[in-house]
């Protein structure tokens, strides 16, 4: 009897495995059609799958630290206007530098028009050993009048006893008025000074002869690693979700994760007509541009969204209601790998700090003086206040507030608006302000830096190295080739792009930005798009004497960001303008000084015959005189080799180079570090999905599990179009890397479509498996003796791992 039982129970099991693998379709959830946005709003925020690697913020944070130097013990604190708590507008900005050993306190501040005295305070909590006295404190540490006869910046030299004291802000006011009610200048120690203070302390408490003088009110308690996690579940959460009081949009809708942080013409023309991507076009609200005052426009019309994905910026600075629209169309630059491209190997005095957007420009919000670096002009943690009032308003006013606690209530008040044209509306006697729109706090602006440098990689993949053996043996023998053209001994592209990032070559290249010509081609070759105004962008700066020609009356000096490569396969459209060769021809200008024939194809020969625009046709055009003649290009950094013929550059050279040839080697090198990009950001996410799900039970909400499995679905979908675009259509780009991206895809669908939990456990490794098979079909370390930890590991009870356990 025993035995019949022991068979039966055997017999069962056997047939509960192809359940297993079939899955329970009652409670499956259909994978999405591509493109189309994800639906994150049917998932609780506190349960989604936390998008970004807290392993990449981790490691910004370590390399923020070896970037201290010997200077280490300094805490350096910019004090500049803060829209979210200073009282009225002020060009004035300073630095406050605190030993954080001897509590030695120098505040350098620039009064830029303040003729008052001014008086600086800390803010921050009284405390009596570990224990907080009351919620808020204030200390005023110093004051001194500045007057127009005495230019000197306002110094003090304190030593002061922090001891007693937890630091939360540095508030810099007129003579006089209280920090609660005349704020005028506000800075406080970031998220890594926070954590870095924190560590400090931790070691001193092993130390007796250390004694640390300063203590900062902590945004999170816990680790490390904990108080970043949480910095970016919040970040995250705001991405998604924070509409900041405006018009319904959050950063997602012109960022969506699905797409690669960015929008192209067929995922916004599979858009409904309802998204807020088009809030801008409701003919029934006051929204659209023909009902805001003087006809302004605070958005481009739909067609232009829909076939070319651009939007309307004015990086140059808001007009006011009385002046001439002042905007540029830009593409939408994704936000992969941030902490490697925004913050460059660049001299300390660089301006700006940070390279952002498609000039360069660095944040709009951040107090910028290109004479004094101290302002520390520019930074990625203000950028978010721009893009709010950019993008978020309800009206082309941008009547902004900020929530602030009043007798006990939390209430909405008005931001101080220079122009007035706000105030009438938003400071009305005792009415309720009129809000277009909720300014970021420090630590909303704070949580969705930590999130947004945590997307992507961190740090440049070796291909440079790749050429003399060592780094990466790329599996593809012309995209090799490819890597020796670009970044041999007669490189190229390592000018630029080192590799293959955003970065120039070598040290000291203080100025990434460049023009290669792409503005003036659009201008010269192309026409506008019925009745939506296409006016030339300047680029960075915002000089507006500095441009002549086609480009006159814009605003910079020509030149736009330099962007990275490895993303470049799976991010288009290309260039800041979008520029392609679906672009409506225009009238043919005579700018250009290209030899023999102005008229030579603008993306040069070759594209035409494989239909549609791809990655390869955005690299042909500096192939052509159009880039040749550029201010910043050379001779020696095209990709022709016959310059010295009157022959425009396209054709092959009497040494028979064949620049069709480099074009699609180049392709394809490029796809392969796209593909081990996405591979590596796929295997994040689904070790992501795993934490959520045990090999044993599952959740009752399989929701937030299936929204990581359909975006790891999406990166795949990416690395297998990336691969089969690949030229020559008679070459394939590594077909087998190319079949194991497929069955890796098809069983992430699988596991999509069961809720068993022990298949898909073993969907999800198995599709981890395939995507390290297909990693190692497209590119080998040296000699294969190193580890990549982001390859898929998994434990001994075959879970996903997020790291690989070290071997002895």
């Amino acid at each position: 009897m025993r035995r019949v039982v022991w068979i039966l129970v055997i017999v069962a099991v056997f047939a509960m495995i192809p359940a297993m693998y079939v899955g329970t379709a009652g409670a499956s959830r259909a994978a999405p059609e591509s493109p189309g946005r994800l639906d994150w709003t049917a998932v609780e925020p506190a349960d989604l799958p936390a998008l970004g690697s807290l392993r990449s913020a981790r490691s910004l944070y370590e390399r923020w630290k070896e970037n201290l130097g010997e200077d280490g013990a300094i805490l350096e604190i910019g004090l500049r206007y803060d829209p979210a708590e200073s009282r009225r507008e002020s060009s004035a900005n300073g630095m406050a530098r605190i030993d954080l050993r001897s509590g030695a306190v120098t505040v350098d501040l620039d009064r830029r028009g303040e003729t008052s005295a001014l008086d600086v305070w800390f803010v921050g909590k009284a405390m009596d050993g570990d224990r907080a006295l009351g919620t808020r404190s204030e200390k005023l540490v110093g004051s001194k009048t500045s007057t127009p006869t005495d230019p000197a910046d306002l110094r003090f030299d304190l030593a002061p006893s922090f001891r007693k004291f937890r630091l939360n802000r540095i508030v810099v006011t007129e003579k006089g008025k209280h920090p609660r009610r005349g704020a005028l200048l506000v800075g406080r120690p970031d998220l890594f000074q926070t954590l870095y203070v924190q560590e400090l302390q931790a070691e001193a408490a092993h130390d007796d002869t250390v004694t640390f003088a300063i203590d900062l009110d902590r945004q999170r308690e816990g680790t490390i690693d904990n108080q970043l996690a949480g910095s970016l579940e919040a970040g995250r959460n705001l991405f998604l979700f924070g509409t900041f009081g405006g018009n319904g949009r959050v950063c997602a809708t012109c960022h969506p994760a699905e797409n690669n942080y960015t929008l192209d013409p067929e995922f916004v023309q599979a858009l409904p007509a309802s998204d807020k991507l088009f809030v801008a076009e409701s003919t029934s609200s006051p929204l659209h541009p023909n009902n805001t005052p003087g006809g302004h426009r605070f958005e481009a019309p739909k067609s232009l969204m829909e076939s070319h994905a651009l939007v309307l910026a004015n990086p140059d600075g808001f007009p006011a209601e009385n002046e001439a629209d002042r905007f540029v169309l830009r593409g939408v630059p994704h936000l992969m790998g941030l902490q490697v491209t925004s913050d460059p190997d660049l001299p300390d005095d660089s301006i700006p700090r940070h390279r952002l957007g498609w000039g360069g420009d660095g944040s709009p919000h951040a107090a910028c003086d290109p004479e004094d670096a101290e302002t520390a002009c520019g930074e990625l943690v203000h950028f978010a206040t721009g893009a709010i009032a950019q993008h978020f308003t309800q009206e082309y006013r941008r009547c902004a507030c900020k929530v602030e606690t009043i007798g006990g209530f939390q209430q909405y008040v008005c931001v101080p608006d220079a122009s007035g044209s706000c105030r009438a509306e938003c400071q009305d006697g005792n009415a309720v302000p009129y809000c277009d729109y909720i300014v970021p706090t420090d630590v909303q602006r704070e949580d969705l830096k930590t999130f947004l440098t945590s997307l992507g990689r961190d740090s440049d993949p070796p291909v440079a190295t790749s050429s003399v053996g060592a780094g990466w043996h790329i599996q593809d023998d012309r995209a090799t080739e490819a890597t020796r053209f670009m970044f041999g001994t007669a490189y190229k592209c390592a000018v630029c792009h080192t590799d293959a990032g955003g970065n120039p070559d070598g040290p000291g290249q203080s100025d990434l930005n460049s023009d290669i010509g792409i503005e003036l081609a659009l201008q010269t070759f192309f026409g506008g798009f019925g009745d939506a105004l296409r006016p030339p962008d300047g680029g960075f700066g915002t000089d507006p004497s500095g441009a002549t020609g086609l480009l006159a009356g814009s605003f910079g000096n020509g030149t736009f960001d330099t962007v990275s490569l490895v993303e470049a396969a799976d991010t288009p459209p290309y260039f800041h303008n979008s520029l392609d060769s679906q672009t409506t021809p225009g009238a043919a200008g005579t700018q250009y000084a290209c030899v023999p024939d102005p008229q030579e194809p603008i993306f040069g020969a070759g594209g035409a015959e494989y239909g549609g625009f791809k990655l390869e046709d955005a690299i042909r055009y500096y192939a052509t005189c159009h880039f040749k003649d550029s201010p910043d290009s050379a001779d020696d950094y095209v990709l022709c080799t016959d310059t010295g013929n009157e022959t425009p550059c396209w054709n092959p050279g009497p040494n028979g180079y064949d620049e069709e040839g480099n074009v699609q080697n180049i392709g394809r090198l490029l796809r392969v570090l796209n593909s081990l990009d996405n591979i590596h950001n796929t295997i994040d996410e689904l070790v992501m999905t795993a934490r959520l799900e045990t090999m044993t039970s599952c959740p009752q909400d399989l929701g937030p599990a299936n929204l990581a499995i359909e975006l790891a679905i999406r990166n795949v979908d990416d690395v297998i179009s990336v691969l089969e675009d690949a030229l020559p259509v008679d070459d394939p780009l590594n077909p087998f890397a190319l079949k194991a991206a497929k069955d890796a895809r098809l069983k992430l669908q699988l596991a999509l479509g069961t809720s068993f939990c022990v298949a898909r456990q073993f969907r999800l490794r198995d599709a981890c498996r395939e995507l390290d098979d297909a990693q190692n079909h497209l590119a080998l370390l040296p000699n294969d003796a190193e580890q990549d930890p982001l390859l898929c590991c998994t434990g001994d009870q075959g879970q996903l791992l997020d790291a690989c356990p070290s071997t002895p």
